[in-house]
């Protein structure tokens, strides 16, 4: 009797545990979608700022080329772009998480990261609630053309452009970006708009369709490079700047139908940054540039105040101005510094205070199950112990391997080709079954197998075991996150490992029930041909 009833009871209580995590991974995907900070309002600049000359700035004229998708080693092959770097003032730039297409756009429009402009996914969440360099430039009766995709101008909104030149993600393709090329070359003409945005598509299409390392992904880069040498032609470098990075990288290959991008490898997050034209040192920069760090420059090369809701700087090592103008800017920015420093100073202080919450109940928690299991010892069967301890143990290093090496995909964000939940769980689930069939054969086929429990208990053992292993990373992913996305974003290197592990803490525990039906299913209907023939011998 108390064995039938630890049969029913066992899988029924991984089942209610599994149904609970895919509660908490929804939940947690819901509300990353719906993440909207109080950060994120608009965000003024002060008096003093907005009396910033806006005549004479270092430049009559800036051109930002955005190229989507170049990975800054990839700009190394570039023979063209190459010679401007001996011309101006470059460097690597940093972009942030996740590395999406959208998200980079802001935060090259707005200078402020993710987190602030609530820009996380691609998911047509405009327009910015914080200030932009193209706002800011049309306030002060600037004239400012866009040939870029239509996100540009869903994040900025219509009224941020003078004229507006789009594409969408159908039109991506070469004979697109010569499209951008020549409508760029032809609104210089007769006199060039007080800032312009180029922006090429094509080297991120062959990203996503080749990955990086691929033939396709070389001649779009080429490609572009003769673009950018057309653009730079119909140009005056002593009256105008051109400015050229990218918003990502891409994965050297798309294993798995990964997206290319959207993770935290260096080839994502690392793109080129070239400067070069009127108001420009000629240099390479002594570190390494954040993303939120170009719009506050195009802002001081034409002569405006930095963007009110900006987190990043001037890079003033690259520009060539005086004391006295610098200074000019710098004063006016006093204001907006010292926000961005208290307000970074706060945030730190209250992320500290929620995680050593969080780490306190997990330890609470861990610590009455550890004294449950203490004043049951008695009653637990040491074969199944063992059995859920060697599982725990073995479990991820299998998964790992299963779905590193076997699927060859990457632990990434950057693995997702869009963000629906039947892609995470075909990424994620079928290497977790995967591994966890292969747990079953190596540890219920061992000599535990033949245990007091029977082969139904050493499966259900074995399961969880694993559903420990899953526990633990989802815990820890817990203290450092939470369990939704509320007043920050998550770390997404940990966040990655959070959600795939209670995905497969949920799937694993949903399908509790079918191993040990399908094993005791098994065994009895062995017992009952052993039956019958002994009753025939007989």
């Amino acid at each position: 009797m108390q064995r039938n009833l630890r049969l029913v009871l066992l899988p029924l209580v991984l089942m209610l545990l599994g149904l609970g995590s895919l509660f908490l991974l929804l939940g947690l995907m819901e509300s990353l979608d719906t993440y909207r900070p109080a950060r994120a309002a608009v965000v003024g600049v002060s008096e003093a700022a907005e009396q910033v000359a806006v005549t004479p700035g270092l430049s009559p004229s800036v051109v930002l080329v955005v190229v989507d998708g170049l990975r800054e080693d990839a700009s190394g092959d570039m023979p063209y772009l190459t010679g401007l770097r001996q011309m101006g003032a470059y460097g690597t730039v940093r972009s942030g998480q996740p590395s999406y297409s959208m998200p980079s756009y802001a935060v090259l429009s707005s200078g402020a990261w993710q987190e602030k402009t609530g820009i996380v996914l691609n998911d047509g969440k405009g327009p910015l609630t914080v200030d932009t360099v193209f706002r800011l430039a049309r306030r002060h009766g600037m004239s400012v053309v866009m040939v870029a995709h239509q996100w540009w101008e869903e994040l900025n909104g219509r009224e941020a452009f003078s004229s507006v030149l789009t594409y969408s993600d159908s039109d991506a393709s070469l004979a697109v970006d010569a499209w951008v090329r020549d409508r760029a070359v032809a609104v210089f003409r007769p006199d060039p708009p007080d800032l312009t945005l180029v922006h090429f598509m094509q080297v991120d299409s062959e990203g996503h369709a080749a990955g990086a390392a691929s033939p396709q992904y070389r001649d779009a880069v080429l490609a572009t490079d003769s673009y950018i040498k057309d653009v730079v032609a119909a140009m005056d470098l002593t009256r105008q700047t051109l400015i050229v990075t990218a918003d990502h990288g891409h994965l050297s290959h798309n294993a798995g139908g990964g997206s290319g991008h959207g993770g935290w490898e260096s080839e994502l997050v690392t793109v080129p940054l070239v400067m070069v034209g009127a108001g420009v040192k000629v240099g390479s920069l002594p570190s390494i540039v954040q993303q939120t760090d170009v719009a506050p420059t195009v802002a001081a090369l034409l002569g405006l105040p930095v963007p009110g809701g900006a987190q990043g700087r001037v890079i003033w090592e690259g520009l060539a101005s005086g004391t006295e103008y610098r200074a000019t800017i710098e004063v006016a920015d006093q204001a907006r510094q010292a926000s961005v420093a208290a307000a970074d100073q706060a945030h730190s202080a209250r992320l500290r205070a929620e995680r050593t919450t969080r780490a306190l109940l997990v330890i609470l928690i861990a610590a009455l199950v550890a004294a449950g299991v203490f004043a049951s010892r008695r009653h637990v069967d040491p074969t199944g112990a063992k059995l859920v301890a060697a599982s725990a143990l073995v479990y991820l290093p299998v998964y790992w391997l299963v779905y590193g090496v076997l699927f060859r995909y990457a632990f990434s964000l950057a693995v997702f080709p869009d963000a629906s939940l039947l892609t995470f769980v075909r990424i994620i689930g079928v290497p977790a079954l995967i591994s966890l069939l292969v747990l079953y054969v190596a540890l219920a086929r061992s000599r535990a197998f033949e245990g007091r429990g029977g082969p139904t208990l050493a499966v259900e053992a074995v399961t969880a075991g694993a559903m420990l292993s899953l526990a633990v990373v989802a815990s820890a992913g817990y203290i450092v996150n939470g369990a939704r996305v509320t007043w920050h974003l998550p770390d997404f290197r940990i966040g990655f490992l959070q959600m795939s592990a209670l995905l497969q803490f949920g799937l694993i525990g949903l399908l509790a029930w079918a191993p040990p039906v399908a094993v005791a299913a098994g065994f009895v209907a062995s017992e009952r041909r052993c039956y019958s023939r002994n009753r025939q011998v007989l």
